[in-house]
């Protein structure tokens, strides 16, 4: 990539004069309660056919990039689908993943869309170009240390938007989100229970509306509820774990012991990035002495 474009919407530590020492060129903006303003800014500076989007807590893996780097050549390629690997702890081991479109042709007609949780890759599709699945990373650091100020303005955002278009299955996904991640697991019920069957969700979101929902059941105690969305396999390994293990410990709290020794010695459980290890391990030292 030919430069380093930084667009600071209101920083208050040295994040500005630290980019601009390692070379960034560093332009200001005010903040507009939009991230997809900020990210069409930082894109009218870019001078380079392709761009990489990044915010300050993501870093580009850059040995998944030079594998895929010969996709840049294709004419008819307008977007790389990247995965985004969101790390939970300080140790960095365990982790969720989701997809998105985060590399992608510097072309007039391809801008993002969306105040929050912002997308771009309608544009890329509506510019007559493809988007490819690739197996790039961007390693995400933001969910260690997330604070409250951070989940309260997401999730005001959030219902702005919502309130503008009801009907859109994406913000509701991600306001649902927002309320697990604040704990109001009774909005994040009703919110993912809205969408846990719709059409306009990724085969990701609706996996993830899913698991929130089996997670909530547990918590809940809500038999029905683990009983429609904790059964059914999903195909990304790290929350078929997680899953596994909800429906370890709800066998577990039913008195079915059997049932829950099986389910805990399933190795997908301890391969999973998703499940505190600790936990299961204690599990099954309290299933051996039943």
């Amino acid at each position: 990539f030919a430069n380093i474009i930084v667009v600071d919407t209101g920083s208050s530590d040295k994040t500005a004069f630290i980019a601009a020492k390692h070379g960034a060129n560093v332009f200001y903006h005010s903040w507009e309660d939009d991230f997809s303003a900020a990210r069409n800014q930082a894109i009218a500076y870019v001078n380079s056919s392709w761009v990489l989007s990044l915010d300050a807590d993501e870093e580009l893996d850059f040995e998944s990039f030079a594998d895929n780097q010969i996709h840049l050549s294709n004419n008819r390629i307008g977007g790389l689908s990247v995965i985004i690997k969101n790390y939970l702890d300080q140790n960095l081991t365990n982790y969720t993943t989701h997809r998105a479109t985060r590399i992608f042709r510097k072309h007039r007609s391809i801008k993002y869309h969306g105040k929050i949780h912002e997308q771009i890759s309608d544009s890329i599709i509506d510019s007559g170009l493809e988007i490819i699945e690739t197996d790039i990373q961007i390693l995400h650091y933001g969910y260690i240390n997330s604070s409250e100020e951070k989940k309260l303005r997401n999730k005001n955002l959030l219902q702005e938007e919502a309130n503008t278009n009801s009907s859109d299955d994406y913000i509701t996904f991600h306001l649902a989100n927002t309320e697990f991640s604040m704990m109001n697991l009774e909005k994040a019920r009703d919110l993912f229970k809205s969408v846990a069957y719709s059409r306009n969700l990724s085969e990701d979101q609706l996996e993830i509306a899913r698991l929130r929902l089996a997670q909530i059941g547990l918590k809940f105690e809500d038999k029905k509820l683990i009983s429609e969305f904790g059964f059914h396999p999903f195909n990304n390994m790290d929350r078929e774990g997680l899953r596994l293990s909800i429906l370890a410990a709800y066998q577990l709290g039913q008195g079915n012991f059997e049932l829950a020794k099986e389910l805990y010695s399933n190795p997908i459980i301890m391969n999973s990035a998703m499940v505190d290890k600790t936990i299961i391990e204690k599990a099954i030292v309290l299933l051996r002495n039943i």
